[in-house]
């Protein structure tokens, strides 16, 4: 009997009555209630920041992956189109096989959320037409270039003169919610390009002409049988037709003619007219300018073994004409009045400039290794050489040999003539001309 009661008692101690179940139950719901908002919004947030998390590095991987293809160009161009409002980076460069590609990236909307895109690559080998296509991020909400010349504050006034890409992405979730944009990446490329041979109208190389490196023509190009362009790109405002030279895509805009400033030669030409030494003409003696600036109103002569010696300026109001073996040396600066003539053997060596107001004339074996400028023509033959920059605004009839880089406003007749761009060359400083590259 005793123990029949402990048991019983033991029972009704350990158990819970229906009131006291009714009050925990009660308890458990508030407390549920008060903690299933907090939890849920615990969830929705960390789903948020994931979201955003992974859509940020996604736009961000994007951007440094545009940014390395654009330190490794050759040369790069931001292209507007009418169907992508913000517009697309072409960048060309050479892959670690050799192969040339045109890279595009831009913004596509195609299939992306409203008011949403995809960051895509468009890959092109310029030699074989072959193409690729990937999404590289998204969706975003924008993807945007700004292009600035070296000092990275001055925007580029035309493509080829671009030194700088800021590249700026707007990331974003799926939903289009909570948008932020990626810190721009400025970057710089490798090294400036340049092209062997420019040319703002129509280009036809003919015979067996040779360029190595860049070819550009605004207007239509022509590369001749037995022509040809290697180790480069043939650009083109119009066409490129011909010996399989690869065919870049020109910038928009096309570039235009570096434009020669008179100024500088004009204001030496004008005081050199009153100047009191007349004519001169040296066969065999040294004409010495030690450092100075001589004024000759009239023309002058070298012949025989005559040589002028810099470093200085010479201004001459007439002719200057350097004939057999005469030579310009000492790194000298002439500018002329009137016409320029390089006759037989004789040379210019050491750098130094030469302009010229009527024309530039290189006859026979001369060789020049100088820069040389004209606002009209040049006349090169099949023997002369230019080692430097060859700038003639008005046109080139060229069958000789230019190193460095050569600009001419028309195509007066190219034919056997040898170009090689050498960009150590071609970036010397030429008073009044503002090169591109």
């Amino acid at each position: 009997m005793l123990i029949r009661l402990a048991t019983s008692a033991h029972i009704r101690k350990a158990g819970m009555t229906l009131p006291e179940l009714l009050v925990a139950a009660s308890i458990m719901i508030i407390v549920l209630g008060i903690a299933l908002p907090f939890l849920v919004t615990m969830h929705l947030a960390w789903q948020d920041n994931e979201g955003r998390a992974t859509a940020f590095d996604g736009a961000r991987a994007a951007t440094v992956f545009i940014a390395k293809g654009v330190r490794q160009a050759r040369r790069f161009s931001n292209v507007p189109s009418a169907s992508d409002p913000y517009g697309s980076l072409e960048v060309e460069l050479r892959t670690p096989d050799g192969d040339l590609h045109e890279l595009r990236y831009y913004f596509d909307s195609d299939g992306a959320p409203p008011g949403l895109g995809w960051i895509r690559l468009l890959d092109t080998d310029l030699a074989s037409g072959e193409m690729t296509d990937a999404r590289l991020a998204g969706p975003v909400q924008s993807l945007s270039f700004d292009m600035r010349r070296a000092d990275g504050v001055t925007a580029a006034a035309h493509p080829w003169e671009a030194q700088l890409v800021r590249i700026s992405t707007t990331g974003a979730t799926g939903e289009g919610e909570a948008t932020f944009p990626v810190v721009a990446s400025t970057v710089k490329r490798r090294g400036p390009v340049l092209c062997a041979l420019f040319c703002a109208g129509n280009l036809d190389l003919a015979g067996k002409t040779s360029v190595t490196g860049d070819v550009y023509s605004g207007g239509d190009l022509v590369i001749g049988s037995q022509a040809s362009v290697t180790d480069g790109v043939a650009y083109a405002a119009g066409s490129v037709v011909g010996n399989g030279a690869i065919a870049g895509v020109s910038p928009t805009p096309p570039p235009s003619m570096p434009t020669l400033d008179q100024w500088y030669y004009n204001d030496l030409l004008a005081t050199a007219q009153s100047a009191p030494t007349g004519d001169i003409d040296r066969n065999a003696e040294q004409m010495l300018l030690n450092g100075q600036t001589i004024n000759v109103h009239g023309y002058v002569k070298l012949r025989g073994t005559a040589e002028l010696v810099g470093p200085g300026i010479l201004v001459i109001t007439g002719n200057f004409r350097v004939s057999d073996t005469a030579r310009v040396i000492g790194g000298a600066h002439v500018v002329v009045g009137r016409g320029v003539t390089f006759a037989d053997s004789s040379q210019m060596v050491d750098g130094g400039l030469v302009y010229g107001t009527d024309f530039i004339q290189l006859e026979a074996l001369a060789s020049v290794a100088a820069d040389m400028v004209t606002p009209c023509d040049v006349y090169i033959d099949s023997g002369a050489t230019v080692t430097g920059v060859l700038h003639a605004a008005g046109g080139g009839w060229i069958q000789g040999t230019v190193r460095g880089a050569t600009y001419i406003g028309s195509d007066l007749g190219i034919s056997g003539a040898t170009f090689e761009a050498d960009v150590g060359l071609a970036h010397h400083t030429v008073p009044g001309l503002e090169l591109l590259y």
